[in-house]
């Protein structure tokens, strides 16, 4: 059927069809729909090619400038080098400082640690002797120690110290969940070390 045709007939029972939905593209001919489809597969051709002509001068731009980069880098001063060298040398020799001092500190900080306890210790021996050596021999299980009733003021580290156990040693027998948390007296087992 014709487009002429179509015409005469969506005059004629315009009212009507447009009430139905139609539209005059659907009475024109398969040739024409044919050469449409040929347009759009050309200007989608068209186009393709334009973006690949893109994407190429795209990717030969970077290339340039990479090439241009490399180049400069190539022209650089020699003594800009150098002085670049040395100061990335110093870089490293100051990072190796830094971790050197880290170490040190961490060290430094245990030392300290030690020889607080050890005095801690001392003091504790010499101001309450008497009741490490009073405190109640028990046996738990199959482990030997005694029965500590902690003293207002005293720590786990304390104690552990005048037993000559270690603070992780009466955490575990007594099953505490913070050794920074013991109460007057409370009663603690020590294990025998």
């Amino acid at each position: 059927m014709s487009t002429w045709r179509c015409g005469i007939r969506c005059g004629v029972l315009g009212p009507l069809i447009l009430v139905a939905g139609c539209t005059t593209e659907f009475w024109t001919e398969p040739s024409h729909v044919a050469q449409r489809e040929r347009e759009d597969a050309l200007l989608l051709e068209e186009r393709f090619r334009q973006l690949s002509g893109r994407i190429e001068a795209l990717e030969m731009e970077t290339a340039a400038q990479r090439r241009e980069r490399e180049a400069d880098r190539g022209r650089m001063d020699p003594a800009i080098t150098v002085r670049l060298r040395a100061m990335e040398e110093r870089i490293e020799a100051l990072e190796r400082r830094l971790q050197e001092s880290e170490t040190a500190r961490e060290r430094d900080r245990k030392d300290i640690i030690d020889i607080l306890s050890r005095r801690m210790a001392e003091l504790l021996q010499a101001s309450t002797p008497a009741a490490a050596r009073s405190s109640v021999a028990v046996k738990r299980g199959d482990r030997a120690g005694w029965e500590h009733e902690v003293k207002p003021g005293e720590s786990l580290s304390a104690i552990a110290a005048a037993y000559g156990v270690r603070v992780a040693d009466i955490v575990a027998a007594n099953q505490l969940r913070d050794a920074d948390r013991i109460r007057a007296s409370q009663k603690l087992f020590i294990p025998a070390p």
